[in-house]
């Protein structure tokens, strides 16, 4: 099937109106942004003195130079550039306001999709029909606002690749070669760290790709070839199959029920631009805005394939992703929002009264500092910081921020600080790191403190976050510029545990004027952070269940159903199941899914025969916040080394939800992450004592049978993997 009814529903209410004012014979064109190619083969094209009749009277008269602020690359071809658009009588214009005036319609030619929106909004609050080259955007979220804002200003607008017009390739979507039921794609597929994959070159190929197949993709999967270059698998309804490759040059291969043939031609940009032309003079866009944002689509499921480590990724969950975001601020007040009161544990330590009082004053405080300006959140420099009024688990955000000379702010992220945020440029900062930029994680002590790089804008200008935590661990984009990746953010308030699995999101005051918009959040799910943490670092891993993998295991196999890639004990019986295979140091990783009071145990290092917290190392596995078990040792909760070490309490998902846990064995040191947090991080030579007295000899033993301490209740276990490691 296609995208989902709602999604369909949606898009075609972005679809362009075909209404747009009819042009005289002259047309006179503008450009935004000349730091491609693009900008002077079109302008040669056009302003050709002997331009052929389908080309003739439409001229680009006027060029705004500035395109992307910090791609290399692209910065440092507008000198050059703007030399050689002078030879064809154009004029240069110093913004985007004054070029309106003197065009009826835009090229928006800026090689960084990334301040395309933003571009893009004079013209549409100018009426004026625009093509946007490619990448339309740097985020498919972007892409869609694009076409939702042109569909509400009743203005004209496409885009597309040159590659979509190339003769065999249209040729193909004709029909030339009846139904394709498959075909290859191929093009350069240079990458750009600001931009998903293959939004930056990949484009190219992908265009040709979905010229000849059409919509109604419905997953892709992102693997590699033999060489390491880039390959998306697509799935397309009726089990057709369309594959992109990157490779040199342009090109491809369709087959369908009526022959086979070439397709995915470079015929040099004029067909794009007779077609541009087309549009500018009829108002009716050559590619529709369904088709182009399934394009996005589909590239941005290859990037979340790759993240996920080659998983399939359906085109409706990227979709549903970008649906789900939901402003936490509305551009019109302060709803949602609440002053701050103390911090996280001196919150939870008052009683409910006390709490009431102190957030009726520190919300008339909040009254008194924040307000709201021509739909930006602005911080006179007095009172208290500003937090949401819901708490929050695992997310990703955006905001935008501005300051001024001087400036200091940050984010707290779960009550915590902080992704900072201040003057880079400002002298006095230096000593504290001020000079490496915004977003780093400041307050940390043991983990990385300082960004990446530099990515901050002139102060005064607007910057925006990307925000994506998961666990205790957060990546943050400054300006589509990745500042920390996937970094422990540590618990400035108990820097003995890991960050609070739910808290509030905090605009930090630091006595400065701040400014804020475009809030937006979307709240992740336990499956999906699942994927996530199973993704990262996947390679090596060797599953241990399936089908096919049954006769790995021994020992009490008939307490177990087995079902595809799912264990679970059967309610009533015991026992311990275990790999025949021993193993000495290891990662495991896997998801488990706990009943109410539901108690069973991972056998570490077990010897296959006695019990494996006295003859191996058993992890609990338990539901610690059972009535039942409130009056355990520390010892004896979730994730324990059973009667060894205690771990850290409050990171189960619910009762019924499926964990994710990964846990680390090399040598005498044990680590488990549960869900992203770190709830045990020892050395079991400094243990002294097991809670029943002596430490057990099992403790000391260095390899043996991996598996679960069966204690008759229905706990599932899924996704089991392994991956053995060298002797520490």
């Amino acid at each position: 099937m296609k995208l989902p009814l709602r999604f369909l529903f949606a898009l075609t209410l972005l679809a362009i109106s075909a209404t747009a004012p009819a042009f005289a014979e002259e047309i006179r064109l503008g450009i935004i942004g000349l730091d491609t190619s693009h900008a002077i083969a079109f302008t040669k094209i056009l302003n050709d003195p002997a331009a052929p009749p389908e080309l003739a009277g439409c001229r680009v008269v006027a060029v705004y130079p500035q395109g992307s602020r910090d791609i290399e690359s692209s910065v440092s071809r507008v000198p050059n550039y703007l030399r050689d658009i002078k030879q064809y009588n154009v004029e240069v214009v110093d913004s985007i306001e004054t070029l309106l005036t003197k065009v009826d319609g835009v090229l928006l030619e800026t090689n960084d999709g990334r301040p395309h929106l933003e571009q893009l909004r004079p013209v549409l609050k100018a009426g004026k029909p625009v093509f946007i080259d490619k990448p339309i955007a740097g985020s498919l979220e972007d892409a869609i606002t694009i076409f939702r804002e042109a569909k509400a200003a009743n203005v004209p607008l496409f885009s597309s690749s040159s590659l979509r017009f190339g003769k065999n390739t249209q040729e193909a979507r004709a029909g030339l070669y009846g139904k394709v039921s498959h075909c290859e794609t191929h093009s350069p597929a240079s990458l750009e760290a600001t931009h998903p994959d293959l939004f930056w070159y990949g484009i190219h190929g992908v265009e040709s790709l979905f010229t000849v197949m059409g919509t109604g993709c419905q997953s892709v999967v992102r693997s590699k070839d033999e060489e390491g270059k880039i390959v998306v698998t697509g799935k397309w309804e009726g089990g057709r199959v369309g594959i992109y490759r990157e490779g040199k040059g342009y090109g491809g291969h369709a087959k369908g029920d009526k022959g086979e043939g070439p397709v995915g031609s470079y015929d040099t940009y004029r067909p794009l631009v007779v077609e541009i032309v087309k549009f500018l003079r009829t108002g009716k866009p050559p590619v529709s805005a369904e088709e182009t944002l399934e394009i996005y689509a589909f590239m941005e499921a290859a990037d979340e394939s790759k993240r996920r480590g080659g998983a399939e990724v359906t085109l409706k969950s990227v979709m549903d992703r970008v649906a789900e975001f939901k402003p936490l601020f509305n551009g019109k007040d302060l709803a949602g929002w609440k002053g701050l009161v103390g911090n996280p544990k001196t919150r939870a330590a008052m009683s409910a009264d006390e709490l009431a009082a102190a957030q009726a004053k520190a919300d008339e405080s909040m009254r008194e500092h924040w307000k709201v300006v021509d739909g930006v959140l602005e911080f006179d420099g007095k009172g208290q910081s500003l937090c949401t009024d819901k708490d929050y688990a695992d997310f990703e955000m955006f905001v935008d921020w501005k300051i001024l000379k001087a400036g200091d702010s940050g984010i707290y992220l779960r009550g915590s600080p902080q992704v900072q945020i201040w003057d880079t440029e400002h002298e006095p900062y230096f000593r504290h790191g001020a000079d490496q930029g915004s977003g780093s994680f400041w307050n940390n002590q043991k983990n990385p403190r300082f960004p990446l790089k530099k990515a901050d804008r002139p102060v005064g200008e607007w910057n925006t976050f990307y925000i994506r935590m998961i666990g205790e661990r957060a990546t943050i984009k400054l300006n589509d510029h990745t500042v920390v990746d996937d970094v422990v953010l540590e618990n400035y308030w108990d820097r003995s545990r890991p960050i609070f699995p739910r808290e509030q999101i905090e605009l930090q005051n630091h006595g400065n004027t701040l400014y804020f918009r475009n809030i937006r959040l979307r709240e992740i799910g336990g499956d999906e952070a699942n994927a996530y943490l199973a993704g990262k670092d996947s390679d090596g891993f060797t599953p241990l269940l399936g089908d096919e993998k049954r006769d790995l295991w021994t020992g009490d196999v008939d307490s177990y159903e087995f079902q595809g890639n799912t264990v679970s004990c059967k309610e009533g019986q015991g026992g311990n199941l275990f790999t025949k295979k021993e193993y000495g140091d290891f990662v495991s990783r896997l998801e488990f899914k706990l009943p109410p009071g539901g108690n069973n145990g991972l056998a570490i290092r077990f010897d296959g025969k006695g019990r494996p917290h006295l003859d191996g190392l058993e992890l609990q596995v338990l539901d610690d916040d059972h009535e039942k078990y409130k009056s355990l040792d520390p010892r004896q909760y979730h994730g324990s080394v059973y009667g060894l070490v205690a771990a850290h309490r409050g990171y189960l998902r619910p009762t019924g939800q499926w964990n994710f846990q990964q846990v680390t064995m090399q040598g005498s040191h044990v680590k488990v992450e549960l869900n992203g947090y770190t709830i045990v991080d020892a050395d079991l030579k400094e243990v002294r004592e097991s809670k029943d007295g002596p430490v057990p000899p099992g403790a000391q033993r260095s390899a043996g049978h991996f598996g679960f301490a069966g204690h008759n209740d229905p706990v599932s276990f899924r996704n089991v993997s392994i991956r053995e490691l060298g002797a520490k």
